[in-house]
């Protein structure tokens, strides 16, 4: 199985995220990201999205339902995460610091 995904979007689309909560008071996860730490709910957000869609995909391209085999859902979610998901989590990193330092925001 491979995957492609837009990195610059999903860090672009991050930082919105990021923006809109300093927007509203709550500017703890931009200023960690600043300084080069990753805002983990965030990335846990971004994960949890990742692993669903790629199983869904996973299950359909067998013929499967989500609905009609959780069981073989979670398994599918398991073995993608074993196998893809730190290089996920490192070019959504990798993009983020990037997105971030493009508008001067990086710190370190």
């Amino acid at each position: 199985m491979t995957f492609t995904a837009d990195y610059k979007k999903l860090a672009e689309g991050i930082y919105n995220i990021l923006l809109d909560m300093e927007s509203k008071g709550d500017d703890t996860y931009l200023g960690a990201l600043a300084f080069g730490m990753l805002p983990a709910p965030i990335m846990q957000m971004a994960e949890d999205q990742f692993l669903d869609k790629l199983a869904s995909e996973n299950l359909q391209r067998q013929g499967y339902t989500v609905i009609g085999e959780p069981h073989l859902f979670a398994e599918s979610k398991r073995v993608i995460k074993k196998k893809h998901l730190s290089e996920f989590n490192h070019r959504l990193g990798l993009a983020l610091y990037r997105v971030a330092s493009d508008v001067g925001l990086m710190v370190v």
